[in-house]
């Protein structure tokens, strides 16, 4: 496996655990706020693809940097 696959595997696997726990966490917190459960359910949904997004770029910069050492 090439060095930049291992980084977005690895980048996959912390986002989507990442992503998957900024949409529990943003949901408990947000549907606390609203009487119905559309908003709280988009806003987290939104949360966790950022988050999500976040860590694969964020894996496949350091790939990016670690791959010239």
């Amino acid at each position: 496996m090439k060095f930049g696959t291992f980084f977005l595997a690895l980048g996959v696997v912390c986002g989507v655990i990442a992503g998957l726990m900024t949409f529990l966490i943003s949901y408990n917190e947000l549907v606390k706020h609203f009487a119905t459960k559309d908003i709280p359910m988009k806003v987290s949904l939104k949360s966790a693809l950022v988050s999500f997004a976040f860590f694969i770029l964020m894996s496949l910069i350091i790939g990016l940097f670690t791959r010239h050492l």
